[in-house]
């Protein structure tokens, strides 16, 4: 019998056993009575995405000194858990009271998250039949005007090149606005920011020239004109 060969199939077996068997653990997520709504969410995304993975979790509610006197408050907080994971689990082990903490398992629901993955990709499917439908009539309007059916249209886009106007002409940029400014004569300048990392060790003289305004190029003033300046 060759021992090495024996050895190698019997590592052989042990690996896919491995492979085949699921290292699932129990994840446990804590809760307070007076948890905030942003915490809530945080840690119940994290309790689904648990499920999801095929994990159980456990959710503990912490009681402190007086609360003990209010369960309804721990259970209130686990029902709002169950409901909101229960398209990726089920209460496995319902709420019960152990010591100061409240405790509740949650297991993984195959037929529920089966049920949702398809309910989801039926929505996505009609969201895009919807989208295609909306922008079928848009692409249709387009193609007329191209063949000389929305005349009025081919001749709003004429005027304005004429006048110097490659696109039509949107709303005033508040941006742009506040960065430049047209003079009395007509002439636009561009406002100047107080550099003050690039003004030091300079002379007066040079300082009042960063500070001032200067004028737009000649090939800007279209761009600006375009955004409303």
């Amino acid at each position: 019998m060759d021992y090495g060969k024996f050895k190698y199939e019997a590592d052989q077996r042990a690996k896919e056993s491995r492979k085949k068997s699921s290292n699932l653990t129990v994840k446990e997520m804590k809760y307070r009575p007076k948890i905030g709504p942003g915490d809530f969410d945080t840690k119940t995304r994290k309790v689904e995405k648990f499920l999801g993975e095929g994990h159980k979790v456990k959710v503990t509610i912490m009681f402190r000194g007086r609360e003990m006197q209010h369960p309804e408050l721990g259970r209130k907080i686990l029902e709002n858990v169950a409901d909101e994971v229960d398209h990726v689990g089920k209460v496995e082990f319902h709420p019960r009271q152990d010591g100061r903490n409240m405790v509740m398992v949650l297991a993984p629901d195959k037929q529920a998250q089966a049920r949702h993955e398809k309910e989801r990709r039926k929505a996505e499917a009609a969201a895009n039949a919807a989208t295609v439908e909306a922008v079928a009539p848009a692409a249709d309007e387009e193609e007329c005007s191209d063949r000389s059916c929305g005349q009025r249209d081919a001749g709003r886009i004429f005027r304005q090149r004429k006048a110097g106007h490659d696109m039509p002409k949107m709303k005033t940029h508040k941006g742009a606005a506040k960065r430049f400014k047209r003079t009395g004569s007509g002439k636009l300048m561009r406002r100047q920011a107080n550099k003050n990392h690039i003004l030091e060790k300079k002379s007066p003289k040079r300082i009042r020239q960063l500070r001032g305004d200067t004028p737009v190029a000649k090939a800007d003033e279209k761009n600006l004109r375009d955004l409303g300046v």
